[in-house]
């Protein structure tokens, strides 16, 4: 709405940055993010697989540490009879990847971006981490909830995880010109 006048009316102090400056973080964002999924598209599942690998691992130990038989063979996990391969798909990269353009596309200072790179995406991977753990034991215990808990719970939980995290983030990193 615009004053009486015909100007346009000046944004509250203190309601976040002003339009311009959302469109230019939409635009940013929208760069940032195709150029690093195709980034990790393009590393494809021979670039993920030491990450894969490592992920299988730390979730095997984990099972078994807390008396839950698991084994791993690369990044095949079986726990209780349940088979699942953790592939590049699994290893949270296109999550990390929607968070960091997030990040880089807000205008914040460079510390503020770098230090919400870091912990922002080692939270991802200890949730991602959460996800293979619960969906192998899914798969073990209640085999007919696998498919819904892998392609709906846990992708929406993601995506719900990826936008809280850049929120808490951008609330703490104020927006800068």
């Amino acid at each position: 709405m615009g004053s009486p006048r015909g100007h346009p009316a000046p944004a509250p102090s203190g309601s976040g940055p002003p339009p311009r400056s959302i469109t230019w973080f939409c635009a940013r964002f929208s760069a940032l993010a195709l150029g690093l999924f195709l980034l990790v598209f393009v590393l494809d599942e021979r670039g993920a697989a030491p990450l894969s690998r490592v992920i299988a691992s730390v979730v095997a130990h984990g099972l078994s540490a807390v008396g839950i038989p698991a084994e791993r063979a690369g990044t095949l996990l079986t726990v209780g009879g349940f088979r699942g391969a953790v592939i590049g798909q699994c290893t949270g990269l296109f999550e990390a990847a929607l968070l960091v353009a997030a990040i880089w596309a807000w205008p914040a200072s460079l510390h503020r971006r770098v230090r919400g790179t870091l912990m922002g995406v080692a939270f991802l991977f200890l949730v991602n981490l959460v996800r293979v753990t619960s969906l192998m034991l899914i798969g073990a215990h209640a085999p007919q909830w696998f498919r819904t808990a892998h392609l709906y719970v846990w992708q929406a939980l993601l995506i719900a995880v990826v936008g809280a995290t850049w929120l808490v983030w951008a609330r703490r990193a104020p927006a800068t010109n």
